[in-house]
């Protein structure tokens, strides 16, 4: 009775042993092929590029992003869905660090050769740039000749702004402030303790909007100093190849970046239609 028991057990581990190698193919493949949810993080509050806003929603925050039609598309495409993933660990580096660790699989907005971003993939070609510009006040705008001349100025930038190490290496050669709040960095330059703003197109719109400076100050047509935007994947996501191939595809179309400048146009047109009739600060009347 013993033996015939040994041979029912030996039987069924040996039958046994197709099904689990089966269950380990089917187990290396569902990691291999991209997941159903696609995790993404970007800036925090550099709109249009990526901020947050709260909704009468249970006042929750939603995040927005200039880069969300694309991303829409590519859901609505392959049937994956989009996570957001920020938070104020995006500003210290740690929601990169987790791209780059493979446990977010994708970054928005990036810049590159800027060490933030080392270690992603970057997609190729870039759909929209984040030129640098001159912001003065307009009576004095028409002096500046050439750029060697600003060197000779006193300058200023925001902290808030989001540089590629490029940029802020060619910075230092400007005698510039750096100022935590647009306010008092435009107040400023009204009081003439400086005599510029170095400003990103995004931030500068942005920022003299929210004030009601915008139609008070001059914009440089010349860009200074240009800034691709790319898309960055985690070497390290179980995504990466699937995702990197879908959006180089969708990136190399000429409508693509059409798309993308339309979307741009059209959220800082909302921005500056949202803060239209805003009262600017009161020191705008000696400035004037």
């Amino acid at each position: 009775m013993k033996n015939i028991l040994k041979t029912l057990i030996l039987l069924a581990f040996a039958f046994s042993l197709p099904n689990q190698a089966a269950a380990q193919i089917k187990n290396v493949t569902r990691r291999t092929d991209a997941y159903d949810t696609i995790t993404v993080t970007g800036f925090l509050n550099y709109p249009p590029v990526g901020y947050t806003e709260k909704t009468s929603r249970n006042d929750i925050d939603d995040y927005h992003t200039v880069f969300e039609g694309l991303l829409n598309e590519f859901s609505d495409a392959t049937g994956k869905k989009i996570k957001y993933i920020y938070g104020k660990d995006y500003d210290y580096g740690e929601l990169i660090r987790k791209v780059r660790g493979g446990q977010i699989d994708m970054a928005l907005g990036v810049y590159h050769e800027t060490k933030l971003y080392e270690g992603l993939e970057l997609i190729y070609p870039s759909l929209i740039n984040n030129p640098i510009s001159i912001i003065m006040l307009p009576q004095n705008a028409g002096k500046i000749k050439n750029l060697s001349q600003l060197k000779t100025l006193k300058g200023a930038v925001s902290n808030r702004e989001y540089l590629s190490d490029f940029v802020s290496e060619q910075m230092k050669e400007y005698n510039l402030q750096y100022f935590d709040e647009p306010e008092k960095m435009f107040e400023k330059l009204y009081t003439g303790e400086i005599d510029y703003v170095f400003a990103s197109y995004f931030f500068g719109i942005v920022e003299t909007s929210k004030l009601g400076l915008r139609d008070k100050l001059s914009f440089s047509k010349q860009v200074i100093w240009n800034m691709p935007l790319f898309l960055g994947i985690s070497k390290l996501s179980p995504n990466r190849n699937y995702l990197a191939g879908k959006l180089t595809s969708y990136s190399e179309k000429p409508e693509s970046k059409a798309k993308m400048e339309n979307k741009l146009r059209e959220m800082i047109m909302n921005f500056e239609l949202k803060n239209r009739g805003v009262v600017p600060p009161p020191y705008t009347r000696n400035g004037e």
